[in-house]
């Protein structure tokens, strides 16, 4: 859906919740944002702290809620886990490398592309650049972890690129989150195949099952504001358009992978 999440200013609502939300900012993903106007339920609404910009609010919607679902509810992360994040230049990766590593305690190693490894949060001997996907990738990584063993949980929103280098960089009884498809769909596996690897587990999770509990969606927003205002994680900005004329420009620039940020459209 285009326009994934957008944010703006509390105009109108029904006269029950009039007090609490008029008039206030808020930020809402997953029902379209290129509109000067939108019809959006409450339950779908996550206000904006009064000391947090409304471009920040914007890049932590879907990417600080999915970096929070992720580490906290999907893999439980707990200190001395060793992760694997994909694509943990930009993104949603480099938002779950820094929650992984900054509030769950877990050692993290990072994969990006030559232009990108700067932009990666870890320490530069957990950086490795993953052009071209090498056929010897996965060993590269799997001795970046104790004895070689593999990664206890690997973090890939690549997709079909990278879905075998990261069943094969797992530890026994390792598991692997497939959050996303940036280069296309995960092939079908065989689960004899995830036998074979070490009894591998895998989950392809989505946001939207993580927020559909009663004060779910408040309680993952309030933490990732929390976290940032605590400068326990930054959030990558790049370009902001002014218009939305410029809404091919902004799809351009993120499908050409130029976006090394939050690509942002300011609609008035």
């Amino acid at each position: 859906m285009l326009g994934a999440e957008a944010g703006g200013i509390v105009y109108d609502c029904d006269e029950d919740v009039r007090a609490e939300w008029l008039n206030k900012r808020v930020v809402f993903f997953g029902m379209g944002g290129f509109a000067e106007y939108s019809s959006v339920p409450i339950n779908r609404l996550v206000k904006v702290p009064d000391d947090v910009s409304l471009p920040t609010a914007l890049a932590l919607t879907t990417m600080g809620l999915t970096a929070h679902y992720l580490c906290s509810s999907t893999a439980k992360l707990k200190p001395g886990d060793h992760v694997l994040v994909h694509a943990a230049g930009s993104g949603t990766g480099r938002l779950v490398a820094q929650v992984a590593q900054n509030i769950y305690g877990a050692t993290v190693v990072g994969t990006a592309s030559t232009t990108k490894l700067e932009n990666v949060p870890l320490p530069r001997e957990r950086v490795v650049d993953y052009s071209g996907f090498p056929a010897n990738l996965s060993d590269t990584l799997r001795s970046k972890t104790p004895d070689g063993r593999g990664f206890d949980i690997v973090f890939d929103g690549v997709g079909k690129d990278t879905a075998t280098i990261s069943l094969n960089a797992c530890r026994r009884r390792g598991l692997c989150v497939y959050f996303g498809n940036a280069s296309g769909p995960v092939p079908p596996i065989d689960p004899l195949t995830l036998s074979a690897k070490g009894s591998l587990f895998v989950t392809r999770p989505k946001l939207h099952d993580y927020v559909t509990e009663e004060g779910e969606l408040a309680k993952r927003a309030s933490d990732v504001f929390d976290w940032v205002r605590s400068k326990k994680i930054d959030v990558a900005m790049d370009k902001q358009y002014h218009s939305l004329d410029h809404i091919s420009d902004a799809l351009n620039y993120v499908k050409e992978g130029h976006a090394r940020g939050k690509v942002v459209i300011k609609v008035a």
